[in-house]
């Protein structure tokens, strides 16, 4: 669609042209060209038959989560060299849950839309980071460092949040999933929530 210049009309001028292919473990999800990008884009607004969990671990020097909490981050990034951890498996209506890393879960948030970028390059790192990356976007206080930072990544997924709260402390098991793992998806959190709050993992 050369004429159309926003990636988000794009996206829409695709759905009505009835352009889709199934989505994982969902009903549909959208695909097309972004001329902005360079790239191709999948957006999904449409739910599994039954909603899933997910932990987000962050770096805690970052601290990123008062930023979810005050609005002033609406969106959660994921950046991979490969596929991997949360590709694929984050759909609108899941409930994402935040914690820092060696600390207990604090907040939660849920899924209205999600973005998958793949084919990356530098430059096209930089045009997603500086459309989506500052306030009311992924909240970097920094994009060129951001920029930076993300250049040799080759996937992205952008999870756009909504209705933030805080939520109970509690630690979680990431046995079986490995210790270093930064994103958990799981069917409900129940089945890796330690009641022992003290925890840490």
């Amino acid at each position: 669609h050369p004429g159309i210049r926003d990636p988000l009309r794009v996206y829409h001028h695709h759905i009505s042209s009835g352009i889709c292919e199934p989505g994982e473990n969902s009903g549909v999800k959208y695909k097309h060209y972004s001329t902005i990008f360079n790239t191709v884009i999948y957006t999904t607004h449409s739910v599994r038959f039954a909603a899933m969990d997910h932990v987000a671990i962050m770096k805690k020097s970052w601290k990123l989560l008062p930023k979810i909490i005050s609005g002033e981050k609406k969106i959660e990034s994921r950046w991979y060299k490969t596929r991997c951890e949360a590709w694929g498996k984050v759909k609108a209506r899941d409930t994402v849950y935040f914690k820092d890393s060696g600390e207990p879960v604090t907040v939660k948030a849920g899924v209205s839309k999600v973005m998958e970028f793949k084919d990356l390059d530098a430059l096209k790192v930089r045009e997603i980071i500086h459309r989506y990356g500052g306030k009311d976007g992924i909240g970097s206080s920094d994009l060129e460092y951001f920029c930076d930072w993300a250049k040799d990544k080759k996937y992205c997924i952008l999870i756009f949040l909504s209705h933030p709260s805080y939520v109970t402390p509690f630690a979680v098991d990431k046995a079986g999933f490995g210790s270093a793992r930064a994103w958990i998806s799981i069917e409900n959190i129940n089945r890796i929530k330690i009641k022992n709050n003290h925890t840490k993992i």
